[in-house]
């Protein structure tokens, strides 16, 4: 089994020697190290011929002629990779030494497993432990961990984001379904694999963590705590062009699977989600007038199986 990582960079020097050492360490060294670079200004560049000058694996760099941002920057890095399992690296981490090869160990063990994430410690910009790790974080709970363990992470990734894109692996042989990735709605990189290969094929995950993911304020994509609902009921109104954004990111996706044979469960999950978003995107504005239709969406459970639950209810009648 070849191991390829994707690892993307974009003015990243203050932390990525960090990272590449990393890999470098690893009990279980890769077979290719891709590197996608989005147009950096800083020594980044440097830093990558340096060490792929010493590095005992293949280091294969390639410069985007212009700035594609991060979904797409991973997009153009997961194409390049030639191995059999893609892990996707973010440039500011720093990787346990055994992530490489507890990750193929699972997916040797598992000939029909798609895509596998683990848990991570949460650390700060000089790698200082918090108290909580990134399952704690989102509370990636024994009654989430049933569902995924049992073949319904689908369920869960239409409810909320699953899988953090650092903590990724997934065979190759999925490239074709993931590629290109959507970039129109709110559903990044990591969000629209998982989505996709929930819906195709089957996800684990490794209980412990395997890298340690480093929060700084420079961060173009971060990891923050799940809203309260007072933070919610507080926030702007209801966002209903991004609903409708994530509607069409869905049925886009749908689309792209019907080539798979996707189930008639998942197949109906995914197309009451599409309605859910569009229900909630077309609430009447007048605040009195929406109670018939969020009724309706309680009723069917679909606040419950799609949304954050009575939080979202409150939030469509009130915000």
């Amino acid at each position: 089994m070849n191991l390829s990582i994707a690892l993307c960079t974009y003015n990243g020097a203050v932390y990525l020697k960090e990272q590449l050492e990393s890999i470098a360490a690893q009990t279980r060294t890769p077979d290719e190290l891709v590197i996608s670079d989005d147009q950096s200004t800083d020594d980044t560049l440097r830093l990558i011929e340096e060490f792929a000058a010493t590095a005992g694996f293949p280091v294969r760099l390639s410069v985007n002629e212009s700035n594609l941002g991060t979904a797409k920057n991973f997009e153009k890095a997961i194409s390049l990779c030639r191995g059999d399992v893609i892990l996707l690296s973010d440039q500011d981490d720093v990787w346990h030494s055994d992530k490489l090869e507890s990750v193929e160990r699972i997916f040797e063990a598992k000939p029909q497993l798609s895509l596998v994430f683990s848990n991570a410690e949460l650390v700060d910009e000089t790698l200082r432990p918090f108290d909580e790790t990134l399952f704690d974080r989102f509370d990636f709970n024994g009654r989430k961990q049933r569902l995924v363990k049992s073949g319904r992470a689908l369920d869960v990734q239409l409810r909320e984001n699953l899988v953090w894109g650092m903590t990724v692996a997934f065979r190759a042989n999925l490239k074709e379904l993931v590629l290109p990735i959507s970039g129109d709605g709110p559903l990044i990189h990591d969000g629209w694999i998982v989505l996709l290969i929930a819906a195709a094929g089957e996800i684990d995950f490794i209980n412990r963590p395997l890298l340690k993911y480093r929060r700084h304020s420079a961060q173009q994509c971060g990891v923050d705590k799940t809203s309260t609902w007072h933070e919610i009921m507080t926030s702007s109104k209801i966002d209903r062009a991004c609903y409708v954004r994530q509607a069409n990111q869905i049925n886009e996706a749908f689309e792209r699977l019907t080539a798979y044979g996707l189930s008639q469960d998942k197949e109906r999950l995914l197309r009451e989600k599409i309605v859910f978003l569009h229900k909630r995107a077309h609430l009447p504005v007048p605040k009195f007038q929406r109670w018939r239709s969020v009724g309706k969406e309680v009723v069917n459970r679909r606040y419950q199986r799609f949304s954050k639950g009575w939080v979202s209810v409150a939030k469509d009648l009130l915000a």
